[in-house]
């Protein structure tokens, strides 16, 4: 077995998407102290986020954004940027001692031309975000697992 794979079966990590659609407005997550990190996956058009104290950062392709910590931080678009986003908590049960998410930059930022295994775990999770089907969350929750482990 692989080293990867003996981490991840022995620390829990749970992904859970919380929003799909398009982002108008601002939307702020403060640090979480339940040890939650966050994904916001860019679909298409515009959208800008920043940290406290940070310059913002202006995303303007499908991309990947991950904060594998809790990090207060916010996201926000106009209506004119047509932000399509899906956006998901990730809850480690071990809390700060999982190995994963210390071992990741406290932030990642990815565009999903730049990896083709996350592109295609992406365009799975964007399939069923915007979609109508059975079991539609359950699926969002596992394809937002896969791109933690991606």
């Amino acid at each position: 077995m692989d080293k990867l794979s003996d981490i991840l079966r022995r620390f829990s990590i749970r992904a859970g998407v919380f929003y799909s659609g398009q982002l108008c407005g601002l939307s702020a997550f403060e640090q979480d102290h339940g040890w939650l990190g966050h994904i916001h996956l860019l679909r298409q058009g515009r959208l800008r986020l920043q940290e406290s104290g940070q310059a913002p950062l202006d995303i303007t392709e499908p991309s990947l954004l991950f904060y594998p910590q809790p990090t207060a931080h916010r996201i926000s678009a106009d209506a004119s940027a047509h932000a399509e986003i899906v956006c998901a908590s990730v809850h480690y049960g071990t809390g700060a001692a999982n190995p994963v998410s210390a071992a990741l930059p406290h932030l990642l930022v990815l565009p999903l031309k730049q990896n083709p295994r996350v592109q295609h775990a992406a365009e799975g999770l964007f399939d069923e975000a915007f979609a109508d089907r059975d079991a539609k969350h359950i699926m969002m929750d596992r394809m937002a697992e896969i791109l933690v482990v991606e």
